[in-house]
């Protein structure tokens, strides 16, 4: 479905997102020109979309380094997904203007 994302959250903060039916299409085309033989991770296209977690600010107004992505969910509302990291804050990310619209701690 156009709807479906893969996604991926590193330890630098980043999360990476493609849309399922663009790498579908990059494998088969990847596929047909190999004569069927499986695809490479050459043949992946780059992400759809990135964010970046922000940086929180700590004791005495530093800022602290950003923390890790090591949770995600889906949302029942299409164009939302939440992260959890390492520093304890989840984000409720808007997909659309790729940005948090909201933060838990």
């Amino acid at each position: 479905g156009e709807d479906l994302l893969l996604l991926s959250g590193g330890d630098d903060g980043r999360i990476l997102g493609w849309r399922w039916d663009e790498l579908e299409q990059a494998v088969d085309a990847s596929t047909l020109k190999r004569g069927g033989q499986k695809a490479t991770p050459d043949a992946v296209p780059s992400p759809s979309f990135e964010l970046q977690a922000p940086q929180v600010v700590g004791p005495y107004n530093t800022l602290l380094p950003v923390s890790e992505v090591n949770s995600l969910a889906a949302t029942a509302s299409p164009g939302a997904v939440l992260s959890g990291g390492g520093d304890g804050v989840c984000y409720l990310w808007d997909l659309a203007a790729q940005r948090p619209v909201t933060s838990m701690k």
